[in-house]
């Protein structure tokens, strides 16, 4: 049984391990850019943010994390394994992520994704985001929230 909760500092091996697996799989590179996931607390929960994991008995299965930008949270590091994807863990990640923002009374959300993440933005347009610009092979997307 999946469940979502906060992440904490032994979980770091794991959830780079999600992350790098889900982004070779895209890529099929390895990719640098992890760096922020070296130190969570700092990065995300120092600055008004969270990380949460999926956790299915002792695997980290998805992740998902919220970075606060001047007065915008950025949605981050939404990714699920891909042993355990269709199965809506990703909108499980996502509706506590969502019910975070909320309840820290912001208006939006924000993230960003490229065009190779095929499935990220077929899943951000499926859950109520919204297009909002496109430039240096990125494109963003917004999603309004109820305060």
């Amino acid at each position: 049984m999946v469940k979502i909760r906060k992440f904490k500092i032994e979980d770091e091996k794991k959830v780079v391990k999600v992350v790098r697996d889900a982004l070779f799989g895209i890529f099929n590179a390895e990719l640098g850019g992890l760096e922020d996931l070296e130190n969570v607390e700092g990065n995300y929960v120092e600055k008004g943010g969270v990380f949460y994991v999926a956790e299915d008995g002792d695997n980290i299965v998805g992740t998902i994390a919220v970075k606060v930008d001047g007065s915008f949270p950025r949605l981050k590091r939404l990714y699920v394994n891909k042993d355990w994807r269709r199965q809506g863990i990703g909108k499980m990640l996502l509706d506590k992520i969502i019910s975070f923002c909320e309840g820290k009374g912001y208006g939006k959300i924000m993230v960003s994704t490229t065009p190779e993440m095929k499935d990220a933005i077929r899943f951000y347009k499926k859950n109520g985001f919204s297009e909002t610009d496109k430039a240096n092979d990125a494109i963003f997307f917004e999603r309004f929230l109820k305060k």
